[in-house]
């Protein structure tokens, strides 16, 4: 019904929309696996606000590549990137990735969207909670998992990187933390309800911008 398909570079891929409406604003989302989950309403939810939808994936555990994801970045006049970055960073225990290197790690990473997309109003969508195992398995999520505390870590360190950078956060952490019970179970996906959610928050924020 709304076929896709890929354009890439060296060391970066994206999943595109087919073009049809080349007036139509064009926003990149980035992130982790919380990307793949929200991407399933927020990409249909947008073409009926007649905007297209673009997703790269590309996950950071070391070095951001500067050069890749800048150029990716730059390849369509974006109006708006959304990206997140945390879940698969959950070895980033402060004596393994001391809170400098964080910061820096996260930096560039914003840096490469803000030099990339100079146009583009840019958020940066806080890291989803950990979670603890379903108590049973005919029960929901009841707790926070044990690996949280570095996700507090993590959002505490990008909030400071994204208020230096002057971009805007979107805060699902707190949302979510609150709605356990729409955890998988996995400890670090979500349900399609909470998936929802995400979306919903996303476009609270971008939808008046694309007006």
């Amino acid at each position: 019904e709304n076929p896709r398909g890929a354009v890439a570079g060296k060391g970066w891929a994206l999943d595109v929309p087919k073009i049809e409406h080349e007036d139509w604003p064009k926003i990149l989302i980035y992130g982790d696996s919380i990307s793949m989950g929200y991407r399933g309403s927020f990409i249909p939810d947008m073409l009926k606000q007649e905007a297209y939808v673009f997703h790269c994936v590309h996950f950071v555990g070391g070095d951001v590549p500067k050069e890749a994801l800048t150029e990716m970045a730059g390849h369509y006049d974006f109006d708006v990137v959304v990206f997140n970055n945390g879940l698969h960073s959950l070895s980033w225990t402060p004596d393994k990735v001391p809170d400098e290197l964080v910061h820096q790690r996260m930096s560039d990473l914003a840096e490469c969207f803000k030099t990339g997309a100079p146009q583009a109003k840019i958020f940066y969508l806080m890291t989803t909670p950990h979670t603890a195992p379903r108590p049973a398995k005919d029960q929901p999520v009841d707790q926070l998992g044990d690996k949280n505390d570095v996700v507090v870590r993590l959002n505490t360190i990008s909030d400071k990187v994204m208020k230096e950078k002057e971009i805007e956060v979107i805060d699902v952490y707190s949302i979510l933390a609150g709605k356990l019970e729409l955890a998988s179970g996995d400890g670090y996906h979500w349900s399609r309800p909470a998936y929802d959610i995400i979306t919903r928050e996303i476009t609270e924020k971008i939808l008046p911008l694309l007006k």
